[in-house]
């Protein structure tokens, strides 16, 4: 009887700690919602999507992304259209079709966000050289961004534009998540997020990862606080987007918990990567790995002055390409000119991604200064055959154009986890050579590039890596035309996940609420137990 009488107030007590988790957890569940077809897809012709990929200006790394993305559409018959932002007086200001390659597009114009993006630059600066950027810093780039979303969601007029296009899709990149607003406000469109930078920084609440190259107690404890510092980023970042959905009334994105799942439930998730470079990964089916994307066989070069700097770098020798375009002004003068005279030693011609040089050093006759290049890009330069090494800060586009050509990188990590991770596993495959940015002199650059090029293996790793990546049954043209062609088609239903994004998921995906619930339970046993036994 006393036995019976004790099992009964175990189970008592179980089922009222489940029910008071219940309030504070929120369990995923099943039953996504299935997207209504749009009418002009049901006879198979092209649809009608959005590019969100505006930044800080067109003349961006992540524009390109976007750029390349929207002439695969193009092609397949898809009417696209580019959410862009002007910034006057600026160097990434569209001045004509050109800068876009003819798409349609729809601008917005706001005040802050031109002076967001010119204090990047400051912002930028004061994070090179860290490894690990705070939260704080973080969501300080992603500010323009915010403002961007804000800026549209008033304009009337702008919005009523994006009504009269009807639109199928809207893909954008996943940090500046106000596609998610935009398709509840009209009227619930089907969205894709874009993540540019590795998919380790996906939230692990979300999607479930092994970071592999952990093994050491003291790596998975360093992993296990990454995790958690992602999770609490996303955190924030949801929580600036839910506020702007409750602004605008909409109070399925009102909190963080609903927005979350929203995000996470993209109908598509195109990934920046690829196997080559990354860690397997245990994604749902509608992730789909672009990492080659912006690779291609190269074209002719179509620059007159970038034809004369090739034509005189083949006549004098193989060739090194050097790609910090993007943050070349945030280099401290020290590190820009121990790059330059180191650069000058090598017995190869230097063509440099950037302008006038920043620093004034002694004239040098193997470094070429190409400036922006508006009609080739630098997938043109590493296809060529005259092309031995790569220099870059660990970008990521940058990195999986040198695999798909075989071609050596030195890789000068610049700023953020994001290019540490990049230039670590580029050398895990043995085809790169990192540099410190904060300690590096003219001789390290000088040997580095030396050995690069020498050292045969470097070359042998970097052609085995090439083969491949290159070795796919679908190039990324056709798995993004497959995709977006399968989702207008068939609805999302089937591929959606079923995560929630709040903090206590990440407590379930650790399974800390099962540690949870065995302590309070055994804590009662044992009260139970005594009472009994007094």
């Amino acid at each position: 009887m006393r036995s019976r009488l004790v099992i009964t107030m175990i189970f008592q007590w179980t089922f009222l700690v489940l029910c008071a988790l219940k309030l504070f957890i929120n369990f995923p569940t099943c039953g996504a919602h299935d997207l209504v077809l749009p009418s002009n897809l049901e006879n198979d012709e092209g649809g009608r999507i959005l590019l969100m990929f505006q930044g800080c200006g067109v003349k961006t790394s992540l524009f390109n992304l976007g750029l390349r993305l929207g002439e695969i559409l193009r092609s397949e018959g898809y009417n696209v259209t580019f959410m862009t932002v002007t910034l006057p007086g600026d160097q990434n200001e569209v001045d004509d079709d050109s800068d876009l390659g003819g798409f349609s597009r729809v601008d917005i114009h706001s005040e802050g966000v031109i002076n967001e993006c010119h204090s990047l630059k400051d912002k930028i600066l004061s994070m090179s050289g860290n490894r690990i950027v705070g939260m704080q810093q973080l969501l300080g780039l992603l500010k323009p961004q915010r403002i961007l979303c804000e800026a549209l969601l008033a304009n009337q007029t702008t919005m009523a534009h994006l009504r009269s296009l009807e639109l199928d899709m809207i893909i954008s990149e996943s940090f500046g998540p106000c596609h998610v607003i935009l398709s509840h406000l009209l009227g619930g469109i089907p969205i894709a997020n874009f993540l540019v930078v590795s998919p380790t920084i996906l939230p692990h609440a979300l999607f479930s990862q092994t970071i592999m190259d952990q093994t050491s107690i003291l790596g998975r404890l360093q992993s296990t606080a990454e995790m958690m510092s992602i999770h609490l980023f996303y955190h924030r970042l949801w929580s600036f987007y839910s506020e702007i959905a409750n602004k605008h009334g909409i109070s399925e994105l009102g909190n963080i918990f609903e927005f979350s799942s929203s995000y996470a439930n993209a109908s598509l998730w195109f990934l920046n990567a690829d196997l080559v470079l990354d860690y397997p990964l245990t994604l749902p089916p509608n992730f789909v790995f672009l990492g080659d994307l912006t690779s291609h066989p190269p074209h002719q070069i179509v620059d007159q002055s970038l034809r004369l700097a090739i034509a005189g770098a083949r006549s004098k020798g193989n060739i090194v390409v050097v790609s910090i375009n993007t943050l070349a002004r945030q280099l401290k003068e020290t590190t820009e000119e121990a790059m330059v005279e180191g650069l000058s030693r090598v017995p190869f011609q230097i063509l440099w991604r950037k302008g006038r040089p920043e620093v004034q050093t002694s004239p040098t006759d193997n470094i070429h200064y190409t400036g922006w290049i508006k009609n080739n890009d630098m997938n043109d330069l590493l296809g060529l055959n005259e092309t031995v090494a790569l220099v870059t800060t660990g970008g990521r586009c940058g990195i999986m154009e040198a695999i798909y050509h075989g071609v050596p990188v030195l890789c000068i990590p610049l700023m953020s986890s994001e290019h540490h991770e990049n230039c670590a596993k580029i050398k895990n495959i043995g085809m790169g050579i990192i540099l410190d940015i904060d300690s590096l002199t003219e001789n390290d650059v000088y040997n580095a590039v030396a050995k690069l090029t020498l050292d045969k293996s470097f070359q042998t790793n970097a052609q085995r890596a090439s083969r491949t990546f290159k070795s796919k049954q679908q190039s990324a043209g056709k798995r993004v035309e497959f995709w977006v062609k399968h989702v207008l088609q068939n609805g999302d239903g089937h591929l959606r996940n079923v995560g929630s994004g709040s903090f206590f998921s990440l407590i379930q995906y650790a399974c800390l609420d099962l540690i949870i619930q065995l302590f309070i339970l055994t804590f009662i046993a044992i009260l139970i137990y005594r009472k009994m036994k007094q």
